[in-house]
């Protein structure tokens, strides 16, 4: 889990980090024809979007940094065969001459090669995600530590203002600002610099200087606006996204740069209808308040703490005359910024290629696959077989194949988490040099999925269909239909027809009625041919018919390159838990596949045929 989390911050790290240096660029343009405060407002966007790893372009990015192409491999030898590339080949790819196969048995395999091994991913990436989890944490300890002491030191050190001067001034200034709740403030030796500290009781802290009543004004001002514009809160979330993303260096720059605005914009609100003089004497203040400053203030606080290029930008923004824009088009503007990005670039994951150095290209979760396990010749011919199998500390099953177009199917095998039980998760397709993992459960008992490689969509493309049994026991047999795609860009994309879908959608499209105990089943509209005497069957089960529906008997069928799905009409009757199959004709229904799957009706041909 955690390795599926840090490649998706990975990306939006890479490519957000891409924006952030498009802003950085940009910063002098937009400082000198918008209010800051949009600025303000562009960078917690940002830093939002950090913590949504999610691609939100609908496109394959042209570009893709491939970080699972590092691969090892234990390739084992002995005294009859030497493992590679071409056994496994030689082994898999002669033909039996057939284009679709049912699970039949084949007596003319070939023997199996000697000391299989599969390659398996070097854990690198396990550890890089490791380091990032332990980064992060690592990160908040140092913060979250620095800040606990700093506040211990300041609530240790400070006490309450006296003078009533400062509490007049402070008490007009809340007014200005319209503030339902003024802070506390106090007095401080261990600072030369005024500012606010705490969340959910935020405190003023000035130091323990002589200001004369407008200083004291500009001062306060400045931290009862950082206070009112929740400047602490706004800067702690920008801590939290840095920890989230501390090995990327374009992160520290957008904490910095959006530090700088917060600054610029608070500035923006207190000289707003000054005077120019009386943004000169500001601007002085600040200057003063920074060559008092004694030790620096923390990340979560307010302050006049600056270096000298941010100072600098400060007084020519503070003593500016130029009239701003409103940035609301700016802000615009960043959204569509935030797609160009992620459409050209990504980082390749686990659902896409990965390569060893033996030529093989693998998609998917190939951690399903454990370190030395080997692919099996044969296919499962018989439930002594399966038993076997399932009894065994084997994870691995050839369980379909159509070697005529060198595709093969294997399950896998997942033991759970109590003795001996297991769950029949994972598919592996194998084609060529390509191999694919998919998350797919594809059987029960002894049911072994059945394949076809045909166009079923219609574009020009083979497509691989695989019907697997999803429910299997007394009276009741269901199957599920997987349509796997192959996309240009090489491995599998797939949908399903599970049998929760196709019963509920037939259901929905069935009618029924009885006249004279005659039963009649009309889908669509379209009579399916039944005429079913209800006196006897009720007679025998000793209750009357409730409802009628399908979803007890179910199954996909290949045949003459079409899916076809056969089904029979099932009743409830009384308070019967088991269903009770009605008929021993069923309806066959085409599937048909086109980016969606759909059902049509063939009753008038199928209607007599028996179940087998």
């Amino acid at each position: 889990m955690i390795k599926q989390i840090f490649l998706a911050i990975l990306e939006v790290s890479i490519v957000t980090g891409i924006v952030i240096l498009i802003l950085k660029l940009l910063s002098l343009l937009i400082n000198n024809h918008y209010a800051v405060k949009w600025k303000r407002l562009i960078w917690l966007l940002v830093a939002v979007r950090l913590l949504i790893p999610v691609n939100f372009t609908p496109v394959s990015a042209p570009v893709q940094f491939d970080l699972l192409s590092s691969y090892s491999t234990n390739n084992r030898t002995d005294n009859t065969a030497k493992v590679n590339t071409a056994a496994v080949e030689m082994a898999v790819t002669k033909s039996i001459g057939e284009a679709e196969y049912d699970t039949v048995k084949q007596a003319d395999r070939p023997a199996a090669y000697e000391n299989k091994t599969m390659a398996k991913p070097v854990p690198w990436l396990n550890i890089a995600a490791s380091v990032w989890g332990a980064g992060v944490i690592l990160f908040i300890l140092y913060y979250l530590i620095g800040y606990l002491y700093y506040s211990r030191q300041i609530i240790r050190w400070r006490r309450p203002v006296n003078e009533q001067r400062i509490h007049n001034i402070l008490t007009n200034l809340s007014g200005q600002l319209f503030l339902n709740k003024q802070p506390e403030v106090y007095v401080c030796d261990k600072t030369g610099s005024p500012f606010l500290i705490g969340f959910t009781h935020p405190f003023l802290v000035i130091p323990a200087e002589d200001f004369n009543d407008r200083e004291l004004t500009f001062i306060l001002k400045h931290e009862l606006t950082h206070h009112k514009q929740k400047d602490n809160w706004y800067k702690l979330f920008l801590l939290f996204v840095n920890a989230i993303h501390w090995f990327n260096p374009v992160v520290y720059l957008l904490r910095h740069e959006a530090c700088v605005d917060l600054e610029l914009a608070c500035d923006e609100e207190v000289i707003k209808g000054m005077c120019f003089e009386d943004r000169i004497n500001y601007g002085e203040t600040i200057l003063s308040c920074i060559k008092r400053q004694k030790i620096p203030n923390l990340a979560m606080t307010t302050g006049f703490n600056e270096s000298a290029k941010s100072l600098k930008i400060r007084l020519a923004n503070i003593l500016s005359r130029r009239k701003k824009r409103n940035g609301l088009l700016l802000v615009m503007l960043l959204l569509i910024m935030f797609v160009i990005p992620g459409a050209l670039f990504s980082i390749k994951t686990d659902s896409q290629t990965q390569k060893d150095r033996e030529g093989l290209t693998w998609y998917g979760a190939v951690n399903l696959i454990t370190k030395d396990t080997e692919l099996p010749d044969e296919l499962l011919e018989s439930r002594e077989e399966w038993n076997e199998f399932i009894e065994s500390d084997r994870t691995i099953a050839l369980v379909a194949s159509i070697p005529k177009d060198d595709i093969y199917v294997y399950g896998l095998k997942e033991k759970g988490t109590e003795e001996g039980a297991y769950s029949l998760h994972g598919i592996c397709v194998k084609q060529g040099k390509e191999i694919q993992v998919l998350d797919i459960d594809w059987g029960v008992y002894e049911e072994l999925p059945k394949i076809s490689y045909q166009d079923y969509n219609g574009d020009g493309s083979k497509d691989l269909a695989m019907i697997s049994r999803s429910v299997s026991g007394t009276n009741i047999s269901l199957n599920d239909l997987y349509m796997l795609i192959k996309s240009k860009e090489g491995g599998w994309t797939y949908q399903s027809f599970d049998s929760f879908d196709w019963s509920d959608k037939i259901n929905k499209r069935m009618e029924y009625q009885i006249k004279d105990n005659i039963l009649t089943i009309t889908i669509d509209g379209k009579d399916t041919g039944y005429r079913i005497d209800m006196k006897p069957l009720e007679e025998d089960w000793g209750e009357k018919l409730t409802s009628v529906f399908f979803g007890s008997y179910g199954e996909f069928i290949f045949d003459n390159g079409k899916i076809y799905l056969k089904l029979l009409p099932t009743a409830g009757v009384g308070d019967w838990a088991t269903p009770q199959i009605i008929t021993e004709t069923y309806i066959r229904m085409e599937v048909t596949y086109n980016g969606k799957f759909d059902l049509i009706n063939g009753f008038a041909s199928t209607q007599n045929e028996q179940v087998k």
